[in-house]
């Protein structure tokens, strides 16, 4: 495929989506006609689409991760301790970030990591959910399980006007 062809196929694209009634399609149209308009002199689609992090910031990559786990443990204080995550009382904290050390240090987790699979034995339910957390190869701390169980994470919902691209005849 032809870069010119290529383009065509994301003018398209972005026409589509801006067809639904949906915030996103307005926002991607606008985006790729905006990269469109300064192509030419250097503009970058990673940058126009917000995924280049500034100084200092994490990648979007990182990020989704860090969310992953995050989520991951509010899974797991919901569905093996009954509790949701709108509060993080310090005795559910204390509890998770026990359960998390323990079977990261004593448990079955380094023979696990070495077969490349969470556990199979019947009522291993709580070690394959530990499992794919630490898969995840990110820090959990006592800090990290309180703040996964206090705070969650924001969505941009910003609205903008739908600019359909300009689309190239095929002659």
């Amino acid at each position: 495929m032809t870069p010119a062809a290529a383009m065509e196929r994301l003018r398209l694209v972005a026409a589509i989506v801006c067809d639904h009634d949906d915030p996103v399609g307005p926002w991607f149209a606008q985006r790729v006609a905006e990269y469109e308009q300064g192509a030419q002199a250097g503009l970058k689609l990673d940058r126009v689409l917000g995924l280049t992090p500034g100084p200092g910031a994490e990648p979007w990559w990182a990020t989704a991760r860090r969310q992953r786990r995050d989520d991951m443990i509010r899974g797991l204080a919901t569905k093996h301790f009954g509790h949701g995550s709108a509060i993080a009382g310090r005795g559910l904290v204390h509890a998770l970030t026990v359960v998390i050390t323990r079977y990261e240090t004593r448990g079955t987790w380094r023979q696990d990591r070495v077969n490349g699979r969470p556990p199979v034995a019947k009522n291993r339910g709580l070690d394959a959910a530990l499992f794919d957390l630490l898969s995840l190869e990110l820090p959990i701390t006592r800090g990290v399980v309180k703040t996964a169980l206090t705070v969650r994470s924001e969505r941009d919902q910003g609205t903008v006007q739908c600019l359909k691209p300009r689309l190239l005849s095929n002659t």
